[in-house]
């Protein structure tokens, strides 16, 4: 990785910009509590985003958790 951490932050709040201007609903899933720092970046730069905690100790909770991954999408809106 070569961009600077305060150039990751600005694509990912660029991102979350797109995200919202969009429309398309946000989730963040972690499998532990979400740090209030980051907490409160995204509440700041996507103010509609939500956030589940799936208690886990691995990065992929579609493959370790997937039926509690696919209930958190089922209620997101918009979702069929």
């Amino acid at each position: 990785m070569t961009a600077s951490p305060s150039d990751l932050t600005a694509r990912r709040e660029e991102d979350l910009r797109a995200i919202s201007a969009a429309g398309v609903p946000h989730l963040h899933v972690s499998g532990r509590q979400v740090p209030p720092g980051y907490r409160a970046w995204l509440n700041k730069a996507l103010p509609e985003a939500g956030i589940a905690v799936v208690p886990s100790h691995s990065h992929f909770p579609h493959l370790t958790h997937p039926a509690e991954l696919a209930a958190l999408i089922s209620r997101l809106p918009g979702a069929r």
